[in-house]
């Protein structure tokens, strides 16, 4: 167009093959690139799981083991009540096994002079989220005789609940 006549026509002729044969082979390069570093790099995070868990697991294990072969009696009490006892805990209070204890209140285990103790330090350890140190408490075996015994708690969590470990 010249000065909005047209002054003739044009007509141009592309072939579209070389360009879809370079976007095809722009996009075969990126799959293949894709491929060589997704799957490589995809794999690391897999393996340092795997490394994670099994030295938790050991962790674990070991830990569990240092528990059930210590001589001293160690329980769990969550929401008031004992959730686990090692073998010594399950000896202190004259029971033949854990499930004796299992699930009972550790309020019925606890000689009730040692009540107002324990729930100060129980408010102790709600407001610091820290252990406290040790200290005698009397306690009560399952035949209702009372025996004194020197004992440190601290919170943890538990099967995914706060929960307190009591030596």
């Amino acid at each position: 167009y010249d000065f909005g006549v047209q002054a003739g026509t044009l007509y141009m002729a592309l072939s579209l093959r070389g360009l879809l044969v370079e976007t095809a082979l722009v996009g075969l390069g990126g799959f293949v690139l894709g491929l060589i570093v997704f799957f490589p790099l995809r794999t690391l995070p897999i393996r340092s799981l795997r490394s994670l868990t099994e030295a938790l697991t050991h962790s674990e294990k070991a830990y569990r083991q240092l528990v059930e072969l210590s001589p001293d009696g160690i329980y769990i009490n969550q929401d008031e009540k004992i959730v686990y006892i090692n073998a010594a805990g399950v000896r202190l209070f004259g029971a033949n096994t854990a499930a004796d204890l299992l699930g009972t209140s550790f309020w019925d285990r606890l000689h009730p002079d040692s009540h107002d103790l324990v729930r100060q330090r129980l408010r102790e350890i709600q407001a610091t989220r820290t252990a406290v140190a040790l200290v005698e408490e009397r306690y009560i075996r399952l035949d209702g005789s009372v025996f004194p015994v020197d004992v440190a708690a601290a919170p943890f969590v538990y099967q995914g609940r706060l929960a307190l470990q009591v030596v």
